[in-house]
């Protein structure tokens, strides 16, 4: 006689992290909506997350020698589901398969379109919107470390 399974745990994880390590193994850098560096994807935000690049022609002096300076050339915006009442205001709506990348600096819609691409195939999108939102990038000062 065969036995029902029952399982006890269901693990989710806000599919702003999976965006975010993937991101991350595309040699990328993550930063919040204002370029600001983050180390991993908060649960503050879970809508958007920021995209710094290590342009290899720019570098910034530092006291100790050279560091790479770190672009702030976007924002990948995500759709979700907003039901705060339900506790799942973090899960991605199935229906909702269109994300937007706003890029900053028309040197950078190249890379951007590439980038959309590979999170397509990679999140299973029917489609992301690529947006020039200025001609330049951004270049917080507190990126350049």
């Amino acid at each position: 006689m065969k036995e029902d399974v029952v399982e006890f745990v269901d693990y989710q994880e806000p599919l702003i992290k999976k965006v975010g390590r993937f991101l991350q193994t595309e040699g990328f850098d993550l930063g919040d909506n204002y370029g600001r560096d983050v180390k991993h994807v908060t649960n503050n935000r879970n809508d958007s997350i920021g995209i710094l690049y290590k342009d290899p022609k720019y570098k910034w002096k530092h006291l100790f020698g050279f560091k790479k300076r770190r672009i702030f050339i976007g924002i990948l915006w995500l759709n979700w589901r907003g039901s705060l009442s339900d506790n799942d205001y973090w899960l991605f709506d199935p229906k909702q398969k269109y994300w937007t990348l706003e890029v900053y600096g028309r040197e950078y819609v190249n890379l951007a379109m590439e980038i959309a691409k590979k999170i397509s195939l990679e999140f299973n999108l029917n489609k992301v919107t690529v947006r020039l939102m200025s001609e330049e990038a951004k270049y917080p000062s507190e990126l350049c470390i």
